[in-house]
Order: structure tokens, then C-alpha cells, then sequence
């Protein structure tokens, strides 16, 4: 009988832990790009939630080896998905080409970094020519502190019913006038070429 009861507590446990890991939480997750690679960010959804944003302009200096930063980010709730994953869709335009890419992938929340708050930390990476990092770099311990960890790395699937030459109208969404200034045009080098 005791044997009966302190299995019964055991498997009791186990759902629960698996009910938990499995359960919804909070997510800080900032975007990044490669220099004079800027995309513009256009459909996000978690664990099949799809996120609501405005399409947005990502910038970044992600390629660069001392800490990669983001110059913001937000932090959503996101629904509860399958044991010890959170499944992130993507799909952004490539702005110096227009070239529009979608990724789907199952980030294993065992590898995020998570904040004081208990919230996982990611920073999907877009680089050129499909190319997609799934980041959740260490928080820094001191300022000399640059590590970085690369969770996933994937080449996206090309949408060329997506495709969109957002640098025709420069003034139709925030931080574009910028971006199109600065980028570099025409195709670049990737490693999913």
C-alpha cells in the first residue's frame, strides 16, 4: 500500500512538473539584423498566438563580436505550447532586396537566458539571405562581459508571395527614412545560399 501511495505522489509530481513546463509565461524578445542589413519584421505568432505588431523596421550590428544589442524589445505573454519548447513563427522582407522569408521553429526554453522576473530572454537575428539566429545571450556580469550564444541557427523558407519593395514609400513606417539611407543594396553573401 505505501509503495501504491508513494508512486501515486511520484506520477501526481511528474504531471505536474509537465503541466508546468508546458504552461504559459512571459517572454522578452528583441529583434536584430546585420549591419547595413536592415529587414522590416512582419508576422510573429508563439505557441500559435499570433502577436499583434505593426510591421516594424529591425536594425542591428548582430555580426559584431563584442555583445550583441538590441534597441529595444517587448515583453509578452505568451500561451501555453508544447513540453519544454516555445514554437516562434517569423516572417520579414529583406529590405535591401524586398525578398520576404518565413521560419518556423521550436526554441527548447532550456537554453534561454531568463531575467529576474522569470521571463525568458531571446533575440531572433535575421542575417542576410534567409538566415535566422535564435540568441539568448548570457546577462552580462561586468562591462568587459561580451558572451554570446547562438540557441539555433536556420535558414528560412523564401515567401516570394510576400515579397514587398518597402524602401519605395521611405515615410510609411517609423525608422525607415533611416534604414533606407543606410543600407547596403542588392543581395549579399549567406550562408544559406
Amino acid at each position: 500500500m505505501k509503495h501504491m501511495r508513494r508512486c501515486g505522489r511520484v506520477v501526481l509530481a511528474c504531471s505536474a512538473l509537465a503541466m508546468l513546463a508546458a504552461c504559459s509565461g512571459q517572454a522578452h524578445i528583441g529583434f536584430s539584423a546585420y549591419t547595413d542589413r536592415p529587414v522590416v519584421l512582419t508576422d510573429m505568432s508563439i505557441n500559435g498566438k499570433p502577436v499583434p505588431l505593426v510591421p516594424m523596421v529591425v536594425q542591428g550590428r548582430a555580426e559584431r563580436l563584442h555583445g550583441r544589442t538590441t534597441g529595444g524589445g517587448m515583453m509578452i505573454g505568451y500561451p501555453a505550447g508544447k513540453w519544454g519548447q516555445l514554437a516562434l513563427k517569423l516572417r520579414w522582407v529583406d529590405l535591401p532586396t524586398g525578398q520576404a522569408w518565413s521560419a518556423a521553429v521550436d526554441v527548447p526554453l532550456a537554453q534561454l537566458e531568463r531575467s529576474a522576473s522569470g521571463a525568458v530572454e531571446l533575440m531572433p537575428v535575421f542575417a542576410p539571405g534567409g538566415l535566422l539566429l535564435i540568441t539568448s545571450d548570457p546577462i552580462p556580469q561586468s562591462a568587459d562581459d561580451d558572451r554570446t550564444r547562438d540557441v539555433l541557427r536556420l535558414c528560412a523558407s523564401r515567401t516570394p508571395a510576400a515579397d514587398q519593395d518597402f524602401s519605395a514609400d521611405p515615410t510609411s513606417l517609423p525608422a525607415l527614412v533611416e534604414a533606407v539611407a543606410t543600407m547596403q543594396r542588392g543581395p549579399a553573401p549567406s550562408s544559406c545560399s
